[in-house]
């Protein structure tokens, strides 16, 4: 059972090119519960299960997308996306694998893949996707904060104090500030060739958040249950009234008009 058990990593590892996570994925710096849900992921991929593993990867990356993770998240992004295209060409999809590789590409550019881990199938497909987000022409973007001295991040790194200029390439990226006393802000961006963009990030005062939580979380008064408000009565006053009036229901003797007891007339 052990050899067999052995034997198919290396399978999976020759079809893969891992038998390990690739460089740069560090579990302490990314948020547990969607890195445990990656690992997951690479182990179906592993155990030659592509559809579970597909499945896995594609639940963290819709987790992630948005980008209300923290800066911590893109990197396990990033490295979804490159699990993915691996669980893609192993199903056969090269053109689908490429995409993905490239979206892994755009959000770490740092990325390598070591012959040591990786098969020369993926290689060779992921370097074809970097050579394809390197041709086109980067965007230029300057970033910075209100109020000013916030924390900047682009793509999870770390870029100091705004305004930042700098050039990247064209997609989605992740845009993330921070300072004491203010709640983080994170947002996207959609970068095309060639152009420019001027970009702030607003944090938002404590006090202002938590008064619209409040007024957010507060209570509509409810009506007492089995209670309708009467058709005839619209008005405020013309309801109290009315109230008053069903409330006070008095027992009747027979009056000279020998109306029936224990009842009252109203007449309108």
């Amino acid at each position: 059972m052990k050899n067999r058990t052995v034997g198919l990593c290396v399978l999976a590892g020759y079809l893969a090119g891992v038998c390990a996570p690739p460089a740069g994925l560090a579990s302490e710096e990314i948020k547990p519960a969607w890195s445990a849900k990656l690992q997951a992921g690479r182990r179906s991929y592993e155990n030659l299960e592509f559809d579970e593993s597909s499945k896995i990867i594609r639940e963290v990356v819709s987790g992630l997308v948005a980008g209300k993770e923290g800066p911590e998240s893109i990197k396990v992004l990033s490295q979804a996306y490159l699990y993915l295209g691996m669980v893609y060409l192993a199903q056969g999809l090269d053109s689908v694998a490429r995409e993905k590789f490239m979206l892994a590409y755009r959000l770490d550019p740092s990325l390598s893949l070591s012959p040591r881990l990786f098969s020369p199938g993926i290689i060779s497909l992921f370097r074809e996707a970097q050579k394809e987000v390197e041709a086109d022409l980067r965007s230029k973007i300057t970033l910075d904060t209100e109020p000013a001295g916030a924390q900047l991040f682009f793509d999870g790194k770390a870029l100091g104090p705004g305004p930042v200029a700098l050039e990247a390439f064209t997609g989605v990226h992740y845009l993330w500030a921070e300072a004491d006393g203010f709640p983080p802000k994170g947002r996207t961006v959609n970068l095309v060739p060639g152009e420019e963009y001027q970009t702030i990030l607003r944090l938002e005062a404590p006090s202002a958040v938590h008064g619209r939580e409040l007024f957010a979380s507060r209570e509509t008064p409810r009506i007492t249950e089995g209670w309708k408000k009467p058709a005839l009565f619209t008005g405020g006053g013309v309801v109290l009234i009315g109230v008053v009036l069903l409330s006070i229901v008095l027992l009747c003797g027979d009056d000279e008009n020998g109306e029936e007891a224990g009842v009252i007339y109203i007449r309108w």
